[in-house]
């Protein structure tokens, strides 16, 4: 999709300045055919000087577009993506001390969860799945007490936080790509 989207925007690129250099070519070949006429040649240069703003004001609004967006994904990356995983160290640090405070740790996922309620809009339906997969997990390594249970938080956390470290790291590659634009 991603390959698909850049040959569009290369072709986009390319076909513009083709097509202004068909027209010139058109109106030179008409002009050459009425040397005669002079306002056909100030009409030329009234064509080329307005396609030359034109194009300069395409590109300026091309390029203020590609900053809105990336100032949209900016935001995402700090107001979901760095807390959500700063909150998710703080229960894997909790659950790896030994004889961890089981009221420090439903703190800390009651937390999280109502910090991923909150924002829960600025993320993928998937991630919001696996999100609260990882809660549920938790809550019944909790009540169960049992060393299974642990793990299993611990697996799905694990595959949480690389989904989480994925899209961060893709949205910042965003962010690079529109700069660069």
């Amino acid at each position: 999709m991603k390959i698909l989207r850049e040959k569009i925007e290369s072709k986009r690129n390319i076909i513009i300045p083709l097509l202004v250099i068909l027209v010139i070519v058109f109106i030179i070949v008409v002009l050459l055919k009425r040397k005669e006429n002079m306002e056909t040649w100030l009409v030329f240069i009234l064509v080329l000087i307005t396609g030359y703003y034109a194009y300069l004001t395409n590109k300026l609004v091309n390029e203020e577009r590609a900053k809105r967006i990336a100032d949209f994904w900016e935001k995402r990356i700090l107001d979901f993506y760095k807390p959500f995983i700063d909150r998710l160290e703080d229960i894997k640090i909790e659950l790896k001390k030994k004889g961890g405070n089981g009221e420090s740790i439903i703190n800390k996922l009651d937390d999280l969860y109502n910090f991923f309620q909150k924002k829960k809009y600025m993320i993928p339906k998937k991630t919001a799945r696996e999100i609260e997969s990882l809660h549920e997990s938790l809550w019944t390594a909790l009540l169960g007490d049992d060393y299974i249970y642990i793990l299993n938080f611990q697996a799905a956390e694990e595959e949480v936080r690389k989904i989480i470290e994925e899209e961060k790291l893709r949205l910042e590659e965003k962010i690079r790509k529109i700069y660069q634009y």
